[in-house]
């Protein structure tokens, strides 16, 4: 995922998203180590901000894969929380391994929900890196993400005419802005390759090539 889109030209929003592709793009780079990843951020960013770091006007240029001097990848080590910390219930998961936009009851299975993937992959990455981490229980919540896993690489992420990886599912938006009604929430389109879907899949990516 994160080879095709240092390379796919798609809008890039300043926003939020953005630097959520960046941060998963970051975590791939502190694995490797391989440069192509480091300067693609490092060009992308420097297209945006000036030198002292304010935002600028000027359109992001199109990322390089190839430059300069890369520091050295490093790894984050955390201590593990001293008391039980409980993540989302397993109980929400839907049978398909994903989890609804809205999940309240009775909502899950209505008519106009459905399984969102940015949420999903954000559940699950929480799930394998707090037991890496040894916050939670990894036995007890591995197969859980897995399962996300295995769904969100089964079903959403789609490979296109051009041989590329393309990410579907993803809501544009749920602003607290809104209403807050149920038709509210699932009336907001869907995005193919929406960064911030994109993103937190590949950080969930990387914790489950860690297994």
């Amino acid at each position: 995922m994160s080879d095709t889109f240092i390379t796919k030209s798609i809008p890039f929003p300043r926003s939020y998203p953005q630097a959520v592709l960046y941060r998963g793009i970051e975590a791939v780079y502190n694995v490797t180590g391989d440069a192509s990843y480091f300067n693609y951020i490092q060009t992308s960013l420097d297209a945006i901000v000036d030198s002292k770091g304010n935002p600028g006007d000027a359109p992001p240029s199109s990322p390089s894969t190839t430059s300069a001097s890369v520091p050295s990848s490093s790894t984050y080590t955390a201590k593990p929380a001293t008391s039980a910390t409980k993540p989302p219930p397993q109980g929400a998961q839907d049978a398909s391994g994903g989890w609804w936009l809205i999940m309240d009851e009775p909502y899950p299975g209505m008519k106009g929900n459905y399984i969102e993937t940015s949420g999903t992959a954000m559940f699950a990455y929480a799930l394998l890196k707090g037991g890496r981490l040894g916050y939670i229980d990894s036995a007890t919540y591995q197969t859980t993400a897995i399962k996300a896993y295995d769904l969100l690489t089964k079903k959403y992420v789609m490979e296109n005419s051009k041989g590329e990886l393309d990410w579907e599912g993803t809501v544009s938006v749920g602003s607290l802005g809104g209403d807050g009604s149920y038709e509210y929430y699932i009336s907001q389109v869907l995005t193919q390759n929406d960064l911030k879907g994109v993103g937190t899949f590949i950080f969930l990516s990387v914790e489950k090539e860690a297994l």
